[in-house]
Order: structure tokens, then sequence, then C-alpha cells
């Protein structure tokens, strides 16, 4: 078993389970064979899952991880900065998003979440979303602005 700590998909405490036909079925647990100390995602490629659809790759509040199987079949784990659920498999494509349509609101509102606590801390954040989105808004009036102008002048005078 992957040792817990830093990577929040090391959880000994889990219980996997199949989502079959509308239920949820316990699974032998996907990292049971798992070397202590090894990286979970590089554990899973080595058993033949492979990174798929990530929901909320950029929230630190709630992700949802995807991995697919060369032999079919999915693999699913939500997480937040200190929790993560068992994974949770289906066997299809249509499954998966099934799923996905389900626990999307979720993720979208705590990315919501994120932006409003950014917004509301009052301090600054090397790299923060608030950070990033002005200094991309000052670019673009320095930098595109200009050009926008340019184009609708031409576009204008035609």
């Amino acid at each position: 078993m992957a040792a817990a700590g830093s990577d929040p998909f090391a959880n000994s405490d889990r219980s996997d389970l199949h989502y079959r036909a509308g239920s949820w079925v316990p699974m032998p647990e996907v990292l049971a064979n798992c070397p202590d100390g090894a990286a979970v995602d590089d554990y899973l490629k080595s058993i033949g899952w492979k990174p798929f659809m990530p929901l909320g790759q950029y929230t630190d509040s709630l992700s949802i991880k995807s991995w697919r199987h060369a032999d079919g079949g999915f693999l699913i784990a939500m997480s937040d900065t200190l929790n993560t659920s068992p994974f949770m498999k289906v066997d299809t494509f249509p499954e998966l998003m099934d799923l996905f349509s389900r626990w999307a609101p979720a993720v979208q509102a705590a990315a919501i979440s994120d932006i409003i606590g950014e917004l509301s801390a009052g301090d600054l954040v090397e790299r923060g979303m608030v950070e990033m989105v002005a200094a991309r808004a000052a670019h673009g009036v320095e930098y595109e602005a200009p050009q926008l102008r340019r184009e609708a002048q031409e576009r204008k005078n035609r």
C-alpha cells in the first residue's frame, strides 16, 4: 500500500467500488499491491491505467481524476487538499460521463468558491488565480487592445 502523506491518492482507509448497472458493488482494492512510498499515478500506469479526462484540475478544493485501461474500463477518484475518495470503476464511457455529469456541479461550485475566497482574501499570492487574471488583463491592455483597435478601424474603413 502506498504511504499516506503528500500524495492525496495514497489512502489506506478505502473500500474501492465498481459501478454496474446503476449500483455500487465492492471490488478488490486497486492499490492492494502498490509498493510503500510509490507514486500512485506511476503505479497505476504500471498496471495498465493511463490518465484520462480530469475535472477540476486547477482547483485545490475538489477535483476528479480518471484513468482508462487498455483492456477497457475507467477508474475515478475524487479528492480535495486533505482527502481522497475510494477508487471507483465503471465499465463504459457512457457510465463515466453519467458520473461526471452528476459530480461536475460540485467541482464547479468548489472552483467558484476558490475564486471568491481568493478575491476576498485581501492578500497577494504569488502565481495566484487573481494575480494571473490581473497579469493577463494587463497584457491584453498593453499588447492586444491596440491590435484589436487597428483591426476594428480597418473593418470600418472598408
